[in-house]
């Protein structure tokens, strides 16, 4: 397989690991959401050095959630909001903190675990 298919492919897995989860009948917990988003963000970061580029985000994912290739205008945007502290440079752990508040708004009735039901109620 092609390195940038393998990419996209493990980009894809990671992307959906989660309604995986939650749709295997096992509900996600919030420590369960942290390391799915942690390994995310890890595949992004294709150098491995603890911080994601829109070179290696381009790259490692290519194409939005909706199938469109990304530009690179869209893709700074989207490192942006996840630049905690405005420094131009995303980490794992700036990434993975901006993710964390998804599992809550999924969490519907707050006992710490996500359920397919509440996963699939999720605004796209």
């Amino acid at each position: 397989m092609k390195p940038v298919a393998f990419l996209a492919l493990t980009s894809a897995i990671a992307i959906f690991a989660a309604p995986a989860l939650a749709q295997s009948g096992k509900p996600m917990t919030k420590a369960d959401f942290e390391k799915q988003q942690t390994s995310k963000y890890k595949r992004y970061d294709a150098n491995g050095d603890g911080t994601v580029t829109a070179d290696e985000l381009m790259k490692t994912r290519p194409n939005r959630a909706d199938g469109s290739a990304w530009t690179l205008e869209a893709t700074q945007k989207w490192l942006a909001r996840r630049d905690a502290n405005g420094d131009g440079t995303v980490t794992v752990v700036e990434a993975v903190a901006f993710e964390m508040p998804r599992f809550d708004k999924m969490d519907a009735n707050k006992d710490g675990k996500v359920t397919a039901d509440e996963r699939a109620s999720e605004p796209k």
